[in-house]
């Protein structure tokens, strides 16, 4: 009878695993729809399966049309109500996109990955260039555009090129001389309000509409200068005389200023006719070669006007150092930037020595080890010789390995420093020669990959720290979208307490632009940069900018500095990055602020009442909220007491920062008020 069970109870386990596995092979793509585009559309695509249910963990369902090597990436857009269809977006704007048959693969939690064979097809009709492609603002031309397999002739709808904002309507030219391949329009340029730059194109075909990237640049009145050292002080640029960067320039009048990248290029563009002078803002002791630091320049037709400046410096013994890190995350490791700088005219018999000196909680990689004459305890040693004059020079990389996480927590803050000083021929070090540089980053698990970062960190979330220190921001960003990225613009506004004269942009991943206005708008404009999407490649996919900018003086104590960025990935809707908060204070004594006020607060999130105990009780305490702009909303003072509680009925729904002062003792959270309709 025993027997007889088992028997009876196998055959069931087999006859289940036999269902199981015919529903498993029932599991699959059944039809997609519409099953055709063309290159330069971008389209909405449904793909439907049978026994499947998308709707388990949509949001991670990745879809892939690939064709051999070649894949283009959709991403999840919606599931209808039963879950069996899923809906993604397909860009085929790229001219690259290879046409033919392609298979379809989406990987979804629940099922893994379901396969349609050669399930799409990409048809070669195509937009592929204008003639001209180049042409200025103000002018009115006609514009030949060319398509591939295409038949303007059914063309009715006027075609349109478009930035941002921004849209140049045309007219269809008739008669039609042209063939069914090419179509000729008439562009007016005379909008004022047009921005210069690169438009895509818009062509509405009885196929559907049909997009071009960068089909068209417009030309405004720009200004394009070289900066250079002059070694032999003549101001011609000569062979084996370079660009150099961070020096400053402004247009006199407009209150704009911009940068010189590291290639020594700097711009000024879309200006109306006329005399514009430059102002050439000298720094670290260098000069302008020629008679006289404001340069002229008079704009009487729209086009390019190019400028050429000569530097050199009187600088003798003078370096600077600059250390820059990457994204600390848990159990992993940190990579150093490290960098030095030439401030002299001499540099053949420029020689030191650089030393970066880790967190001592982290660990040198073997390849840090390698590139380094010696390490000594955290430590490490370079030496260097004929470093380029007034030019950043790349010393190489120091990578650090983090320990796990129950030793170094989420949000510890690792402090590294970077010093480095000249020697003389007989490799005595040269007094007065010193120079230094902090750097402090906060380690995280999950990050946003477009943030924006502050050195030094500071202390508590408020980050105090001493007066009139220098502040490194550093904006990271990465094309996590599903096509190459041709421009990225970053917008940061900077706070009024900022002094604007002091900006050096210090490192770049790419080749840049700047501007900054009057009212402290930093933009940065990476113009054609081409970054491919994280899918893709994922280490290319990723970009920065650093700079540092001093404080204004005589700032009063609890001067809360805030920053954040915007980033504009080609014209897509900005991506906010997070707030960086930085507060400066007059610091007595660092061990009393770091020992801060032992307290707690409650309940967090709050509905309207918040309450504040302190271990110790306070004397003549100060209690402060701030919002996430620095923005003091509230003030109490002359809190004697160890337990106390405030109404937060006049403030609305949101985060904001809390500060207890006592002393020279502060506490300091973040709150979330939170009240119910």
């Amino acid at each position: 009878m025993l027997n007889k069970s088992l028997t009876t109870k196998g055959g069931l386990l087999l006859c289940c695993l036999f269902l199981f596995q015919i529903a498993l092979k029932s599991q699959n793509l059944t039809t997609v729809s519409p099953d055709k585009g063309q290159i330069g559309q971008k389209l909405s695509v449904f793909i439907a399966g049978s026994n499947v249910n998308f709707s388990q963990g949509s949001t991670s369902i990745q879809t892939t049309f690939k064709q051999g090597n070649f894949s283009i990436n959709a991403p999840f857009k919606d599931i209808n109500q039963s879950g069996n269809e899923l809906e993604v977006s397909l860009d085929l704007s790229d001219t690259a996109i290879i046409s033919g048959k392609y298979d379809i693969e989406v990987n979804t939690p629940a099922h893994g990955v379901l396969t349609k064979l050669s399930a799409f097809t990409v048809d070669s009709t195509s937009l592929r260039k204008t003639i001209p492609n180049n042409v200025f603002k103000y002018d009115s031309s006609n514009v030949l555009i060319i398509g591939r397999i295409l038949d303007f002739s059914q063309v009715v709808i006027n075609p349109y090129f478009f930035r941002g904002t921004d849209t140049i309507y045309t007219n269809i030219v008739t008669p039609r001389l042209r063939g069914t391949d090419s179509l000729e329009v008439r562009i007016n340029l005379n909008d004022s309000s047009l921005t210069g730059g690169y438009y895509d194109l818009a062509v509405n075909t009885p196929g559907g509409e049909l997009y071009l990237r960068n089909a068209l640049k417009v030309n405004t009145n720009d200004i394009f200068g070289h900066v250079f050292i002059d070694k032999n002080i003549n101001g011609i640029l000569d062979s084996g005389e370079y660009g150099v960067s961070q020096f400053a320039f402004e247009l006199i009048g407009m209150s704009v200023k911009t940068y010189s990248n590291s290639t020594g290029d700097f711009s000024f563009l879309d200006l109306d006719t006329g005399r514009h002078e430059i102002a050439i803002i000298n720094r670290d002791g260098s000069y302008v070669t020629g008679s006289s630091d404001t340069l002229t320049v008079n704009i009487d037709t729209v086009g390019y006007y190019s400028v050429s400046i000569g530097v050199n410096t009187t600088n003798k013994n003078k370096i600077h150092v600059y250390s820059s890190s990457g994204r600390a995350r848990c159990n992993e490791s940190v990579t150093y930037r490290n960098f030095i700088r030439n401030l002299a005219f001499d540099s053949i018999n420029v020689k030191g020595v650089y030393v970066f000196i880790k967190d001592s909680i982290l660990t040198y990689d073997t390849t840090a080890v390698n590139l380094a004459d010696s390490v000594k305890g955290d430590s490490l040693f370079l030496s260097f010789n004929d470093i380029s004059s007034l030019r950043w020079t790349f010393l190489g990389n120091t990578k650090c390995l983090l320990p796990s996480i129950s030793v170094l927590p989420i949000g510890s803050i690792l402090e590294t420093k970077t010093f480095a000083y000249l020697t003389d021929s007989s490799n005595n070090r040269i007094t007065g020669s010193d120079t230094s540089y902090f750097n402090s980053t906060i380690v995280r698990c999950s990050y946003d990959p477009n943030d924006k970062q502050v050195s030094p960190v500071g202390m508590d979330s408020l980050g105090f720290i001493a007066k009139e220190t220098k502040l490194t921001y550093t904006i990271r960003f990465q094309n996590t979208g599903n096509d190459t990225a041709y421009r990225v613009v970053l917008v940061d506004s900077l706070s009024g307490n900022l002094d604007l004269n002091s900006i050096n942009i210090l490192d770049a991943s790419h080749s840049y632009r700047s501007q900054l206005s009057s009212n402290g708008i930093l933009e940065f404009t990476f113009e054609n940069i081409f970054l491919v999407d994280s899918a893709t490649n994922e280490a290319e996919s990723n970009g920065f900018i650093t700079f540092d900018i001093s404080p204004k003086r005589n700032l009063i104590d609890s001067t809360m500095v805030t920053n954040r960025a915007a980033i504009y990935f080609d014209f897509n809707p900005p991506i906010i990055t997070n707030t960086v908060v930085t507060t400066y204070i007059t610091i007595t004594s660092i061990e009393e602020i770091v020992q801060g006020i032992d307290a707690a607060m409650y309940p967090n999130p709050s509905q309207g009442l918040l309450n504040i105990k302190v271990k110790e009780k306070l004397h003549e305490g100060i209690l402060t909220i701030y919002d996430l702009t620095g923005k003091r909303l509230y003030r109490q003072s002359g809190l004697n007491t160890s337990k106390f509680t405030v109404e937060l009925n006049a403030f609305t729904n949101g985060f904001y920062l809390i500060e207890i002062q006592s002393g020279n003792k502060r506490y300091t959270n973040k709150l979330l008020l939170q009240r119910g309709n």
